[in-house]
């Protein structure tokens, strides 16, 4: 016996006509369809199995056992369809397995039989995801949509522009075949983008007016309305309260917030409204049944209030462990604790906000934070904290919001200086460590003096760089925070390196880097490298500094920290011109470049573009270099600081600029110049990354 399990509208169905049919060779005696549809008792199954094999049946005796005497000498395959309403029936497939021998069974359900011998195959759903245009033409969810198209519009094509959509759509329904049948039936109305967003707002779109479709798979609302009557009060109670769940969850997570026990929920996979995966041992629902069990939730207000509240003190406790494993050195650990339920994460950092909840955003902050920077997600990141100081609120008298405020206005700074705003970003840096002096809160202290630390030095005010990381090293010693002042040294030793003390700056560098390198720590240490490397180049020592930013960049990629390695490419990208090697220096500039722009980190970009056109200008590609610096010029980040350089862009820009003038025919460098003044930065980068 195989049973096909899968929600309604997968497919089960026309899987097993499909394999009936190419085993009817196989079974001497025939292959049957027994469709349980329409049948609503389990004492009617035996009457129904009957009819479908052409059996008549004496009314005056036990039909069941009637219907084993006739199939014991049978070499037969029967196809029960739909049996999960009659699963207290399944008892009868038992009887027909032994009394017949040479029977085989399939049956089609949205949920287990448990009987003995049961062989489960759990049908996907189709292909939704591919790597290039052409293999999204092969993959078999989106062959369905454009055919289904078809049908409702012959003139219907699918466009290289309509692939992105039409994987929303298909993520929606999880390569669901009713789900994508239903969407694609709107193809001769609206637009494939219109119907992503329409899915995306209600499952109510997904319906269709045919009249030979079965009531149950008319919509997809239909569906479910039909999967939610086979619960019990207690299964409708905790499926619904899984619905406040984003991106998946864990068995304990379910437990704590859902009350939901592992018998429960493994009731809930086997009738396939939830799916479970060995492999990260995680649970999911289908986004549209989320929809469906949210829609169920909020019925009763006050449950689902105390689910949200549930949903959020638990994904606020379970963030807040990333500041254990930062300070032990352990990033990768970290991510992963994030990373794993980013969704459910950011959906608790709304529903916090807009309860005012300090606590809980004090808790989440810095995970959300750590993750965005890491992945280098620089524009999400700025939109994510700037959408959080509109949202909340703080109380002045409850410590924890005030917390929770400064924290968010240190990180909007953050994000302006990353985009050229850093004398904007300065005073409202400083405002928040102003405010969390006095609140007792070290790590969050540490946090905001690290981000005043970062915008002081982009505008060269080295002195108070060196302030401001020292009072950050103090406190992490006085709250016995050993690997955070060692990373807060390299602001210390970039101040120093910067006011003319090389040698104190690689002491305290060094003094960091033991502690760092002991712990196995990579965030911090990846600076920490960069800025050993920027003395090493000023040194003459060019091969130290090649093995050092190589080493960043290792470690970067360690733990994917894109950022600092577009830094080190960065650096490697100097050191190879300085070194002479002029191919390898352009490649890794132009790799360093193309991360900076994924990133949207201006002023990097504009320090990056000026390297290229040196090393443009090397090569004998004096015209397109001085267009590239007027780019620079004209653009405001020239007026911060370049890390690698350690001197304003626009000093960097004109340097290389000035002997270009004297080289170039003064007309055709007034062209360069003029061409380059009227480009923007992001459309020069475009270009150079595109090729020649």
């Amino acid at each position: 016996m195989l049973t096909i399990l899968a929600p309604g509208g997968a497919g089960k169905t026309r899987l097993a006509i499909q394999a009936a049919a190419d085993l009817t060779s196989d079974y001497p005696d025939g292959v049957f369809f027994v469709d349980l549809a329409p049948v609503t008792s389990p004492a009617d199954i035996a009457q129904t199995v009957a009819e479908s094999i052409g059996v008549a049946l004496a009314t005056d005796e036990d039909l069941q056992a009637q219907l084993l005497a006739h199939l014991a000498t049978k070499h037969q395959l029967l196809v029960f369809d739909n049996f999960e309403h009659l699963a207290d029936g399944a008892g009868i497939v038992s009887e027909i397995l032994t009394a017949a021998s040479q029977v085989r069974v399939i049956t089609t359900s949205r949920a287990k039989l448990n009987i003995t011998g049961e062989m489960v195959f759990a049908l996907p759903g189709l292909v939704i995801s591919w790597d290039t245009p052409e293999e999204a033409f092969n993959a078999s969810g989106v062959r369905l949509f454009i055919d289904a198209a078809k049908r409702a519009d012959s003139s219907f094509s699918l466009q290289v522009d309509d692939l992105d959509p039409l994987a929303q759509i298909l993520d929606l329904v999880d390569g669901m075949p009713l789900g994508i049948l239903l969407a694609a039936s709107w193809a001769d109305t609206v637009r494939v983008d219109e119907i992503a967003a329409e899915i995306g707002r209600s499952m109510d779109f997904l319906e269709t007016e045919t009249r030979d479709i079965p009531d149950r798979h008319r919509s997809m609302r239909a569906v479910f309305d039909y999967s939610w009557t086979m619960l019990d009060d207690d299964e409708r109670r905790m499926f619904a309260a899984l619905s406040v769940f984003r991106g998946g969850f864990t068995r304990q997570a379910a437990e704590v917030i859902a009350g939901a026990s592992l018998r429960s929920m493994a009731n809930l996979v086997s009738k396939s409204l939830i799916a479970f995966d060995r492999e990260t041992g995680r649970y999911a629902i289908h986004e549209l049944l989320r929809q469906y069990a949210d829609e169920e939730l909020q019925l009763d207000q006050a449950r689902w209030n105390e689910t949200i509240v549930a949903h959020s003190a638990f994904f606020a406790h379970h963030t807040g462990q990333i500041e254990g494993l930062m300070l032990l050195g352990d990033e990768v650990a970290a991510l992963d604790l994030v990373e794993d339920d980013l969704d459910n994460i950011r959906w608790a950092w709304r529903q916090t906000l807009e309860r005012g909840d300090g606590e809980a955003i004090r808790s989440i902050i810095f995970g959300l934070w750590f993750l965005y920077e890491i992945r280098g997600w620089t524009k999400a990141g700025a939109e994510l904290f700037a959408g959080a100081r509109d949202a909340f609120a703080p109380d002045t008298e409850n410590a924890a919001t005030e917390i929770a405020s400064a924290l968010i206005a240190s990180l909007e700074a953050k994000h302006l200086a990353n985009f050229g705003q850093a004398r904007e970003a300065a005073p409202i840096a400083a405002g928040a460590v102003t405010a969390l002096r006095p609140l007792s809160d070290p790590f969050a202290l540490i946090m905001a003096l690290e981000m005043l630390g970062e915008i002081t030095a982009y505008l060269g005010d080295f002195e108070k760089v060196l302030a401001v990381g020292t009072e950050a090293v103090q406190v992490a010693d006085d709250a016995g925070h050993e690997m955070l002042s060692a990373g807060m040294k390299n602001y210390q030793a970039l101040a120093h390196l910067q006011m003319g003390d090389t040698e104190t700056a690689i002491r305290v560098l060094l003094e960091g880097d033991e502690v760092l390198s002991h712990l196995g720590e990579l965030f911090m240490r990846t600076w920490n490298l960069a800025t050993q490397a920027i003395i090493a180049m000023m040194q003459g020592r060019v091969d130290d500094a090649i093995d050092l930013y190589s080493l960043q960049a290792e470690l970067a990629r360690e733990v994917a920290y894109l950022r600092a390695e577009a830094l080190a490419l960065q650096g490697l990208g100097q050191a190879y011109t300085r070194s002479g090697d002029l191919d390898r220096a352009n490649d890794a500039l132009l790799e360093s470049l193309e991360k900076f722009e994924k990133m949207g980190l201006v002023v990097d970009m504009a320090a990056v573009m000026v390297m290229i056109a040196r090393v443009m200008a090397e090569k004998g590609q004096a015209e397109q270099a001085v267009e590239i610096l007027a780019v620079v010029l004209a653009d405001p980040s020239r007026d911060q600081l370049s890390m690698i350089e350690q001197v304003p862009i626009g000093e960097a820009a004109e340097g290389v600029l000035e002997p270009l003038e004297t080289k170039l025919d003064p007309l055709v460098y007034a062209a360069a110049h003029a061409r380059g003044g009227t480009i923007s930065l992001d459309v020069m980068v475009k270009q150079l990354l595109s090729g020649p």
